[in-house]
């Protein structure tokens, strides 16, 4: 008959019976380098860098048109917020908002807010990132004709003659 520590093990195994889990003696992880990655993937996950490379998919109900190169950078925003406890969400991309399955990773339909349509079961709102900054591009310091002296010397461009 197994302990109640070992049935209590099993339980966190899944489908295996205590029988086939194997209690390290020593006290050392079972496998060497599962516990390291795990640890990893984990920190990636705080930091909202972990991507699944899953597929997002259209519903054949949904009346949306994205193109492939839509579906690929709505993936890594469904990793994040599937990662933060989100259902169902709102995500804006390309200037359309999509109603999106965050579970299922597939988008359920368009909404238009001048449409007067109300929406319920949203429990978050994310937007894509433009096809620009999804291909590694970064935002640079915005240009303008005159700069104040301090916000000169933040974005590193005073010249040393100005004053506040």
């Amino acid at each position: 008959m197994a302990s109640g520590d070992e049935l209590l093990k099993s339980l966190g195994a899944g489908v295996n019976g205590p029988e086939r889990i194997a209690i390290p003696r020593s006290g050392a992880p079972a496998s060497g380098g599962i516990g390291l990655d795990f640890a990893a993937m984990l920190e990636q996950a705080r930091a909202g860098s972990l991507e699944s490379g899953l597929p997002v998919r259209i519903a054949k109900s949904a009346d949306v048109k994205l193109s492939d190169e839509q579906l690929a950078r709505l993936g890594p925003v469904l990793d994040r917020l599937h990662a933060g406890g989100a259902s169902h969400a709102l995500v804006a991309i390309d200037g359309r908002l999509v109603k999106v399955d965050v579970m299922t990773r597939e988008v359920r339909g368009e909404f238009d807010p001048a449409s007067g349509e109300m929406m319920e079961g949203i429990d978050a709102v994310a937007s894509a990132p433009s096809s620009a900054r999804a291909d590694g591009a970064e935002v640079g310091v915005p240009r303008v004709g005159v700069l104040g002296p301090s916000l000169a010397r933040a974005l590193g461009q005073d010249d040393g003659s100005g004053s506040d």
